[in-house]
């Protein structure tokens, strides 16, 4: 039987520690800003979104969001937004992120 997107969302989930994400911040690897563009999969359907990140350091990437990852990340967000979490991170240089 063939596995559904969320199942194989929910079985490739990597593990997050507390670790990295201390290690992220002293990277610089806050979002600075991003830009996103619709993929186009026929000439009226959009079946993902590109996400061009600009990176507290300087770098940028291009990640690929279909729409079962789309869905999850609304939800995480919006679970947060809830919660009314309003922390910042202040990367090396003194920049506070928002």
């Amino acid at each position: 039987m063939q596995k559904t997107r969320g199942e194989l969302f929910d079985e490739r989930r990597p593990n997050l520690t507390e670790a990295e994400i201390i290690e992220a911040a002293k990277a610089a690897k806050v979002i600075d800003s991003f830009n996103c563009l619709p993929v186009m999969t026929a000439p009226i359907s959009i079946g993902a979104l590109a996400v061009k990140f600009l990176l507290g350091d300087g770098t940028t990437t291009v990640m690929i969001l279909d729409p079962h990852a789309c869905a999850t990340l609304r939800m995480t967000i919006e679970a947060l937004d809830a919660s009314g979490c309003r922390a910042t991170i202040t990367t090396p240089s003194g920049e506070t992120q928002h």
